[in-house]
């Protein structure tokens, strides 16, 4: 919940976030710097590089899908 707070916050709030390709690599860039962080990320000796680039990946096309807007209309309460 705390990515997504960071990322409603700061990144999808822009109109039509989806549409500008520097705030999709931002929003890219926040979820992979979250899922690195040392307080907040996946566990060093668990993942290697291109796993967290595999989550990264994951993370942004479901943010992509999910907040086309915000509020979200698929988690109307998230």
């Amino acid at each position: 919940m705390e990515l997504l707070r960071i990322l409603k916050k700061e990144k999808l709030k822009i109109d039509h976030w989806r549409e500008k390709e520097s705030t999709r690599d931002a929003v890219w860039v926040a979820i992979k710097d979250f899922l690195y962080s040392g307080s907040t990320g996946l566990p060093v000796d668990s993942f290697t590089d291109e796993n967290v680039n595999a989550k990264t990946d994951l993370v942004f096309r479901h943010v992509f899908w999910a907040y086309s807007t915000v509020p979200s209309l698929v988690y109307k309460d998230a």
